[in-house]
């Protein structure tokens, strides 16, 4: 009368049931699912449907043909897939992306597995940017520049009034500083000054935040050297000390630039390498075409004129001031 059928243990509408389920019905498993009717019932899941179970009650020797071809968590793997990748069929986010054979469900898509407020289906076709090994849908550092996804989402880059405000709109994905078309959360030189953005010490504490007092601000304007074209170190005499060399041609930064070194040109500069070794050591340095372009002219370890690799130096610059002899020292970075 209500159009069940008798001699099917799984075929039945609750609203009828009046005695205790018999043992047929128990040891059945009417979703497929690997665990029997009693054990969900007695684990308080739906012995109906067959992406609700506990993973500790299954055997996966006894799951259907219809669940495997299931995605019971949407991420895009069927779940017979996921027991043989020895992922979880119910976790999300627990895949092997090259194993993705549907679509993925629009909660997923939705999603944000790696909680760095860019969406799973933003990230997911990207793959994996910074080639470390995780996807960006898992990954906090995206492009690997050593600001977490989440933290690279200035609110105010614009330095011209004065203010810059690192808050931003929670929205990685509409912060794109040298207007490149690539947001900054993928994006391995951010204010495309020539120096990747990991070698401008956006993160000297590697706590991934790379903002505010976190990161290193050359001229002090409040705005990161990674994300500030011209970052100039502080003017003092009239100085100002770009900490960069970019060799390539194209007219900017192919020099070590230092603004009005020629109003003292009783100067010397050194450049030494990670290890205190001098690769540069000049006098009267920007005259009659005296500059460093990337190259070394040390002595020690060192071959004349040889090409210096890309990396972090240490300069010393020392200048004449009315007799009284002054001196700056910092970082440079050359990149090709």
């Amino acid at each position: 009368a209500n159009g069940t059928d008798p001699n099917d243990p799984c075929d039945f509408n609750v609203a009828d049931i009046t005695e205790p389920f018999g043992n047929d019905y128990l040891i059945e498993d009417c979703d497929g699912d690997g665990v029997t009717n009693g054990q969900e019932i007695t684990d308080g899941t739906d012995p109906n449907d067959p992406c609700d179970y506990l993973s500790s009650s299954q055997d996966i020797n006894a799951v259907s043909l219809e669940w495997e071809a299931l995605d019971c968590d949407g991420d895009g793997v069927i779940n017979g897939t996921e027991l043989t990748d020895g992922t979880d069929p119910l976790d999300p986010c627990d895949f092997i992306t090259s194993s993705t054979t549907v679509p993925q469900s629009a909660e997923w898509l939705a999603g944000d597995c790696d909680f760095d407020n860019v969406p799973n289906g933003v990230e997911f076709p990207f793959g994996d940017t910074d080639g470390d090994g995780n996807p960006n849908w898992l990954d906090p550092d995206d492009d690997g520049d050593g600001v977490d996804t989440i933290n690279e989402d200035y609110g105010d880059v614009d330095v011209s009034d004065g203010e810059v405000d690192p808050t931003g709109d929670d929205d990685p994905t509409n912060d794109d500083t040298d207007g490149d078309g690539i947001p900054d959360y993928l994006d391995t030189d951010d204010d495309n000054d020539g120096i990747l953005t990991e070698n401008e010490f956006p993160d000297p504490n590697n706590n991934g935040i790379g903002f505010g007092d976190d990161a290193v601000d050359s001229d002090g304007d409040g705005l990161p050297d990674y994300l500030d074209v011209n970052n100039a170190s502080p003017s003092e005499d009239d100085l100002e000390i770009f900490n960069a060399v970019t060799p390539n041609g194209d007219g900017d930064n192919d020099v070590f630039v230092i603004r009005n070194i020629e109003l003292y040109p009783e100067n010397t500069v050194k450049i030494y390498n990670r290890w205190g070794v001098i690769v540069f050591e000049t006098k009267g340095y920007a005259q009659n075409g005296n500059f460093f372009t990337g190259e070394s002219n040390g002595r020690v370890n060192v071959e004349v004129e040889k090409q210096l690799p890309v990396g972090t130096y240490f300069y010393i610059v020392e200048y004449n001031k009315n007799g009284e002899t002054k001196s700056r020292a910092g970082y440079l970075y050359i990149q090709r």
